[in-house]
């Protein structure tokens, strides 16, 4: 059901040229294209989904044989809890994205901040749709909920894949939101690889059998890579290190090996870092008597752990990831955000502005002037800022008056 849906939101890439023949509105798996993805529990369905909907819904799409409509045709919306899916079907009486529904997921219907284990079963869940999302032969753009866009994405984030030669583009954000970016190195993976081989040579021989034939596939990627330098070919360019920060609430993912190896494998590592504990969240028992520690160990978390993984997973498969700017799509990071007005007047930078991510800020983040609070009803009124729906509502209750 969830693969159906995906592949019947399909939207062609524009064609560039002219002379290239139009196929029709009936596109094969074979032919490129995108899918935008997002996912809520009842109460995200009921606030912020309506509004990330409203936000495509006015960004005209052209696909390749010259047909137009708005960006919700192109859109699955994943209802991960019980009634999600049910308000989601509600919401098509107004926009014409695909509804798919998870009810069994266990997720919390509630508000799911950061940190907690609600947020880290959210991370975990998104992930698997992901990694199902790019066996359909689609690029998937995957956005958070609490995001609204103001131009349509998707030149933005085909420009900077290819600049970059990358198969993963993400979203960045300034300190103290996003996570930091572990810069990629081949020398230090290898000395890795190295290290864990005699370390294992006290263990079995099936365990030094895996991490042999593990360091000989990192050894044959990083060959090929050198030889492609040597031949002339552009080296991919991993955007990491020093000053960037991931904000994967809006991250393209293409529809290749590699981009699926490292989304598979992100699911993955989350997984076992959880099941090894350290996923224990704030006043979380973790010892055998039921008392909490006196220091708390930080939740699992989709984002810190994709700045950590994902560069050396894309840089071992010679793959490139592509970090888009903070002037492009702008993570509010618990600050308010520019009206829509001044958005479309281009204020204080803001005329490059494809979307605004409403994101709160960290715990401990400060609490600066002009500050949103981290609920979600908040983040909802700012949304509405952002969209102009505020000044609508206000103008509504004037006539009443």
């Amino acid at each position: 059901m969830f693969l159906r849906r995906v592949k019947g939101c399909r939207a062609p890439y524009s064609s560039d040229t002219s002379d290239e023949p139009a196929r029709g509105p009936n596109t094969s798996d074979c032919d490129r294209g995108f899918v935008i993805l997002t996912m809520g529990n009842d109460l995200v369905m009921r606030s912020m989904v309506p509004l990330l909907l409203e936000s495509l819904q006015r960004i005209e799409h052209v696909g390749s044989d010259g047909g137009r409509d708005d960006l919700t045709r192109h859109t699955t919306v994943v209802g991960v809890t019980r009634h999600a899916d049910e308000k989601c079907e509600d919401l098509r009486r107004s926009y014409s994205h695909s509804c798919t529904g998870d009810g069994g997921s266990g997720l919390y219907d509630g508000d799911n901040v950061y940190p907690s284990h609600k947020a880290l079963a959210y991370g975990m869940v998104k992930l698997r749709y992901m990694v199902n999302a790019l066996t359909t032969n689609l690029d998937i753009v995957y956005v958070d909920a609490d995001t609204v866009f103001l131009r349509d994405p998707i030149p933005l984030l085909l420009r900077a894949a290819e600049e970059a030669d990358a198969d993963v583009v993400v979203a960045t954000a300034t300190a103290p939101c996003g996570s930091a970016a572990q810069a990629w190195d081949a020398e230090a993976l290898d000395g890795s690889s190295s290290s864990s081989s005699s370390s294992s040579s006290s263990g079995s021989r099936g365990e030094g059998e895996a991490d042999s034939s593990e360091r000989h596939q990192s050894r044959r990627v990083l060959a090929s890579a050198e030889d492609g330098e040597e031949e002339g070919g552009s080296e991919p360019r991993v955007d990491a290190g020093e000053g960037v920060r991931y904000a994967t609430g809006l991250v393209l993912y293409r529809s290749t090996p590699a981009a699926l190896r490292c989304a598979y494998s992100l699911l993955l590592d989350m997984a076992s870092l959880a099941s090894r504990g350290h996923s224990v969240g704030r006043g979380s028992p973790n010892s055998s008597d039921g008392s909490s520690s006196s220091e708390e160990e930080a939740v699992v978390w989709e984002q810190e752990r994709f700045a950590a993984f994902m560069p050396t997973c894309m840089g071992a498969l010679g793959r490139g990831l592509a970090a888009l700017p903070t002037s492009a799509v702008l993570t509010t990071c618990g600050a308010d955000a520019p009206s829509a007005s001044e958005l479309a007047k281009g204020s204080g930078g803001s005329g490059g502005v494809v979307a605004v991510h409403i994101s709160s800020a960290p715990p401990g983040g400060g609490g600066e002037a002009g500050a949103v609070e981290a609920s979600l009803a908040a983040r909802v009124a700012v949304m509405k800022k952002v969209l102009g729906i505020e000044r609508e509502e206000e103008g509504g209750k004037e006539e009443r008056r």
